[in-house]
């Protein structure tokens, strides 16, 4: 029920406000998971699906994106790809370095403090999903319903066999995990 009260509380405050620094890179948020983690193991795996949850919950709670990129949905689940590309060096181990380039890691912008919200949501993100492994989570994008599942799904119901990376909306996530926070069984909700 606390999920549903900041919905209703930050759909009529943020949604107006003027934009800050958002969206951001991709890359940037999951070196923000990198710090969060610290230490603790992270695998490509892993903190992909972290960025997908922040995103998605980002979403939900504020009606803005996170991320600057569309998450698709590959044959395996969903790819945030920049984040993909920038740690798939590692295969399934552990990510021994932040995304960078040309030796400068992606970073929240410090000015973004300001928007107190997206650095909570991905905290909270990690305090709830940051316990599961990377197959866990991966396995968490696969239920029945969700906007990975529902591409799948209509996937294999057509006559077309061969697999193809598809864009899975913004609205289509924040759709999924308002309704995500609306089921009172689900244990993996962000209470702000």
């Amino acid at each position: 029920m606390m999920i549903l009260n900041k919905l209703s509380e930050l759909s009529g405050i943020l949604w107006p406000q003027p934009k800050l620094d958002l969206p951001y890179d991709a890359r940037a948020i999951a070196n923000y998971f990198i710090n969060l983690a610290n230490g603790s193991p992270l695998t490509p795996m892993k903190i992909g699906k972290l960025v997908y949850y922040a995103h998605g919950w980002h979403l939900a709670i504020t009606g803005r994106p996170l991320i600057k990129e569309n998450i698709e949905a590959w044959e395996w689940g969903p790819v945030v790809p920049s984040v993909y590309w920038a740690f798939e060096q590692y295969g399934l181990g552990k990510i021994q370095a932040k995304a960078a380039c040309n030796g400068v890691a992606f970073a929240i912008p410090s000015q973004t403090s300001k928007d107190q919200t997206a650095k909570e949501i991905i905290s909270k993100t990690w305090d709830v999903f940051g316990k599961y492994t990377g197959v866990q989570l991966a396995n968490m994008t696969h239920d029945k319903g969700s906007p990975w599942g529902v591409i799948h799904e209509s996937y294999h119901q057509s006559m077309f066999r061969s697999f193809q990376e598809q864009i899975i909306p913004d609205d289509e996530l924040m759709m999924y995990f308002i309704s995500q926070a609306k089921d009172s069984n689900n244990g993996n909700r962000l209470q702000l």
